[in-house]
């Protein structure tokens, strides 16, 4: 019963990097309407990365430590 689909399985860190350059790419498109008014963006950027927490926290790929530099990671873009 094998299948001729071929599956291709990717290592830990090129999962990490394709989910956190996910994330990236989802805070900078929420961002960019909002480059000319400071108060707005950092609003939407707390809650956006308050919401990338929650998300991450429930993925078995990252412990806490992973998790915490990814958040800061994302909070420098």
């Amino acid at each position: 019963m094998r299948s001729n689909v071929v599956e291709i399985v990717q290592s830990k860190e090129e999962k990490r990097a394709d989910i956190v350059n996910g994330y990236k790419k989802e805070l900078q498109d929420a961002l960019e309407p909002l480059k000319n008014d400071t108060d707005s963006r950092l609003a939407k950027k707390s809650e956006m990365l308050q919401r990338f927490n929650g998300e991450l926290s429930l993925n078995i790929f990252f412990d806490k430590d992973e998790l915490r530099e990814i958040i800061l990671e994302l909070s420098q873009e």
